[in-house]
């Protein structure tokens, strides 16, 4: 019961956002794996060919600005699966941002707030989040083999 009473007593707190903020020690080339969520979850906003477009229209401009290099880019239907090379000097969440912003811009999406970032330290680990993320659609139910999944784009596919 004290504790119920305490609780009900506490000042609230603003919920701040995570920094995707990169240390300095960090290099730039040590991909950066993203995930973005279209709000509410459970809606397909992602996986159809009018937004798989989009994005891929978005992430060819930010590359030919040199705001990022995409490795693998995987749209499921209520979130992207992305792992990419971003320099310093663009920031992450400036990036993360534009990228959003472009799509929207093209194709009407709800978007999560921020997104979530993780940097992927050595071969090891960009090994196990590629495949990670090329099973989600199998592991989904979405299709049967990682091949049968049109929402998929890495260098050396040919885009859609």
């Amino acid at each position: 019961m004290r504790l119920r009473l305490f609780l009900l007593h506490m000042p609230w707190k603003e919920r701040k956002g995570l920094p995707h903020d990169r240390p300095t020690w960090v290099s730039d080339a040590d991909p950066i794996f993203l995930t973005l969520c279209g709000r509410p979850r459970g809606v397909n906003q992602f996986a159809n060919a009018d937004r798989w477009s989009a994005i891929l229209v978005a992430s060819a401009e930010l590359e030919s600005l040199a705001r990022w290099r995409p490795l693998l880019i995987l749209a499921m239907p209520d979130h992207l699966h992305l792992i990419v090379l971003i320099p310093r000097a663009q920031g992450i969440d400036s990036v993360m941002a534009d990228f959003k912003r472009s799509i929207s811009v093209k194709q009407p999406v709800d978007w999560q707030r921020d997104g979530f970032d993780h940097r992927l330290r050595n071969r090891a680990q960009l090994r196990a989040k590629w495949n990670y993320v090329l099973m989600n659609p199998s592991r989904a139910g979405l299709c049967q083999a990682t091949e049968d999944w049109p929402y998929i784009y890495s260098p050396g596919r040919a885009r859609t």
